[in-house]
C-alpha cells in the first residue's frame, strides 16, 4: 500500500530539475543561503530517486549519484560557501554535463538538461533579501 502511494522516479526527478534550476538563479543572484538550501533539496531528491530505483538498464544509479554528490555537488557547495560566482557557474555547467551523461547511460538521451535561461518560478525573489543596517 505504501509503495503504491510513493511518487514515481519521474516525479522525483522533476523535483530535482526544479530545484536545480532554482539553484542556478540563486547562485547567479549570489543568494548563497538560497543556493545552499536548493543544493540540499537536490541532494535529498536524488537520494529519493535512487531509493526508488537503484539500477536502470544495468546502470548502478546509487554509484552514479554518489559520485555526482561527491564531485559536482561538492564543487557547487564549496563555491556557494566561498561566495564565488565564477566557480559556481563553472561547477553548475559541469554538473549539467554530468546529468546528461547519466541520462545517456540510462538510455534516456532525449532528456537533455540545459543551463536555464528563464527562472522556473515568477513568484520567487532570487536576490538576497535586504537587511536593515545595524547601528
Amino acid at each position: 500500500m505504501l509503495e503504491a502511494s510513493a511518487p514515481g522516479v519521474g516525479t522525483v526527478m522533476s523535483s530535482v530539475q526544479l530545484h536545480f534550476a532554482k539553484l542556478y538563479f540563486a547562485g547567479k543572484a549570489q543568494n548563497w543561503p538560497l543556493a545552499e538550501f536548493e543544493l540540499h533539496e537536490v541532494e535529498e531528491n536524488l537520494d529519493k530517486a535512487v531509493a526508488l530505483r537503484p539500477e536502470e538498464h544495468g546502470v548502478n544509479l546509487i554509484g552514479l549519484t554518489d559520485a555526482f554528490k561527491q564531485t559536482q555537488l561538492t564543487a557547487l557547495k564549496e563555491a556557494a560557501a566561498q561566495k564565488d560566482g565564477d566557480a559556481f557557474q563553472a561547477a553548475y555547467t559541469e554538473a549539467v554535463g554530468v546529468c546528461n551523461g547519466c541520462h545517456e547511460e540510462t538510455q534516456r538521451p532525449f532528456i537533455l538538461i540545459t543551463v536555464p535561461t528563464i527562472p522556473p518560478l515568477s513568484n520567487q525573489q532570487w536576490t538576497p533579501p535586504m537587511r536593515p543596517s545595524e547601528p
